[in-house]
């Protein structure tokens, strides 16, 4: 469908100022993938964005192969790539992080990078993990689906936006229930490559327990998209309003996607994805400081709160 220029509107007005204006991958070119890609070329077919057929158009920033493009149009577009080679066991992660840009996605249903599990059932009990994603569209938010505890991302602005947001799985406090956590922060507040735990943290509790790993094999894979179609299933309805959003594109980038992972997660052109800090050792955390053996996780697979981050304090919204 092509729609008259004067109906063609920009991009949401979002009422917020981010701190560090975006720019996609922060500045380096935009290139075309090379062979050591992580991610894929292929296009899969989602429920959620089903008019127009989904397409994948996705380049990476220069000398990055974990990194992933994606450009919209503001026509009617369904936009996404994943990264199938790189599927993981969610149990085998501690930690992941990422530099984000957005750019004109105010009104548009965006998710720069997110992660789905094989088995998908059940909306907010699937396990599903929006680290970024435009739900409602007019503001970025880390969520889950529906499930644990959402939180709006204040210093974003999803037309213009640089930003770093961590996930980290760790033991509730005194128990052996392992929970995800998000946040999102300004690049001049990462430390030591992740986001200080200051200030509003989305919390999904127990996520081991929830349909993708409870009964099921627990594996992940990572997904980038821009969902501006047509039409689409509930999802669609709730996040995009049930309509396109006209625009003159929303574009997303997300590079130095790294894992903090057991070892054997990764291999392949996907080792690329493993921090460098990825030791299971207690004293290579310095809030373990005191702890012997492994900690990081334990041999018994539990993540101790000391090996999060920086050990500042969090709010956890539950």
């Amino acid at each position: 469908m092509v729609v008259a220029a004067s109906f063609v509107s920009l991009a949401i007005s979002t009422n917020v100022s981010s701190r560090t204006p975006g720019v996609l991958c922060g500045g380096n070119a935009i290139v075309a993938p090379s062979s050591n890609w992580v991610w894929s070329s292929g296009a899969a077919p989602s429920p959620s964005c089903t008019s127009p057929p989904v397409e994948n158009n996705a380049q990476m920033c220069s000398g990055d192969p974990t990194s992933v493009v994606i450009q919209g149009n503001g026509q009617p577009q369904c936009l996404g790539a994943s990264m199938p080679d790189c599927r993981f066991n969610l149990r085998n992660i501690q930690q992941l992080d990422f530099d984000v840009n957005m750019i004109g996605c105010g009104g548009t249903w965006a998710a720069p990078l997110w992660m789905s599990p094989e088995y998908w059932a059940g909306g907010g009990a699937s396990g599903e993990i929006d680290m970024m994603e435009n739900c409602p569209s007019n503001a970025v938010w880390n969520n889950f689906a529906g499930g644990g505890t959402q939180v709006r991302v204040t210093i974003a602005d999803p037309n213009s936006f640089q930003g770093h947001t961590t996930m980290w799985n760790q033991a509730d406090e005194g128990t052996d229930t392992v929970s995800t956590h998000v946040t999102t922060c300004d690049p001049s507040d990462v430390q030591g490559g992740s986001c200080p735990e200051t200030g509003a943290v989305a919390y999904y509790q127990n996520i081991f327990g929830a349909n993708g790993c409870n009964g099921h094999n627990c594996m992940y894979t990572l997904i980038s998209d821009i969902w501006n179609g047509l039409a689409g299933d509930d999802g669609y309805q709730s996040c995009a309003g049930g309509q396109t959003h006209y625009s003159s594109g929303c574009h997303v980038s997300v590079s130095n996607i790294r894992f903090k992972a057991s070892p054997g997660t990764f291999s392949g052109k996907c080792s690329e994805l493993v921090s460098s800090s990825s030791s299971p050792v207690c004293g290579d955390y310095p809030a373990c400081a005191g702890l012997t053996g492994d900690c990081c996780p334990t041999t018994a697979g539990v993540t101790l709160a000391c090996c999060n981050q920086l050990g500042v304090n969090e709010s956890l919204f539950v």
